[in-house]
């Protein structure tokens, strides 16, 4: 596809989801002091999304490819996820755009490699806020990761894309570690974890997506590490009838019966990553 006809497909979505994405997404920045989030799926050779909470700067699109950035570099190709900072001493070209173009001050680029694409988020602020987007990295990492997460289960849904696959674990199942004991950070913390909860999980499995509730997603992390549906009944301080109604849900929905199978699904939608147990 002609590549500037490829972006301004791209400007063009983006002029129609930005409001939808914003209206979703704000709450959740807010609360950790983030003024800007941008999602890009990159597809060699063919249409790539980019869509975030603000309308597109067409420029940007047309002055830098993207693309270039990361099926051209072999050291970001050897790496299946990574994380780049930027603030207002670098002088690379994406923390050019973002402080003279966007006017941004600081900000962490993520990004993870699946076989077919390469999936980007940014997020940056506009302000040496407090939290320092920087130390709320380094203290409370899992803190991203649920971001993109909430991301992935609000917003990617609603993109036109052909493979909806991406899966990144949401935390909501996790017990949140929260950095060390500041009333400010605590507070910011647990006003993010409010905006961000969710009743249902998505895990795929093949062609098939289903949803478990948070209930179901313990029980299966539980039994996935070993524990029996009376061991799992005390850690959650249930029933054991419970329990084990939870785990015979998780097997109609998934039509798996054996424990084998449901180990496999747990590892290959890295649920444990959304744990601290």
């Amino acid at each position: 596809m002609d590549y500037e006809k490829q972006m301004m497909k791209a400007v063009g979505l983006q002029a129609q989801l930005s409001s939808q994405i914003n209206t979703l997404m704000s709450p959740a920045l807010n609360a950790l002091g983030l003024d800007y989030f941008w999602f890009v799926r990159l597809m060699e050779g063919t249409f790539h999304i980019s869509v975030g909470i603000t309308a597109p700067r067409e420029e940007l699109y047309l002055m830098r490819k993207t693309e270039d950035l990361y099926f051209n570099n072999p050291e970001i190709l050897a790496q299946k996820q990574t994380t780049v900072f930027w603030d207002l001493y670098e002088s690379d070209a994406l923390a050019y755009d973002m402080l003279h173009k966007l006017g941004l001050q600081q900000g962490i680029c993520i990004f993870f490699r699946k076989k077919n694409y390469v999936d980007v988020f940014y997020v940056a602020s506009a302000e040496k806020n407090t939290p320092n987007i920087y130390d709320l990295y380094l203290n409370n990492p899992q803190s991203y990761l649920r971001l993109v997460g909430y991301f992935q289960e609000k917003v990617l849904p609603c993109l036109p894309l052909e493979n909806k696959d991406f899966f990144l674990p949401y935390m909501d199942g996790a017990v949140l570690k929260l950095p060390p004991s500041e009333e400010k950070s605590t507070e910011y913390l647990d006003k993010f974890y409010d905006a961000t909860k969710l009743k249902k999980f998505t895990l795929h499995k093949g062609d098939r997506k289903f949803s478990l509730s948070l209930r179901e997603l313990q029980c299966l992390h539980l039994l996935s590490k070993g524990s029996t549906s009376k061991d799992i009944a005390n850690l959650l301080h249930l029933s054991f009838r419970t329990v084990e109604h939870y785990l015979s849900n998780i097997r109609l929905k998934v039509d798996c019966d054996d424990k084998a199978e449901l180990i496999k699904l747990y590892r290959e939608n890295d649920v444990a990553t959304w744990f601290a147990i």
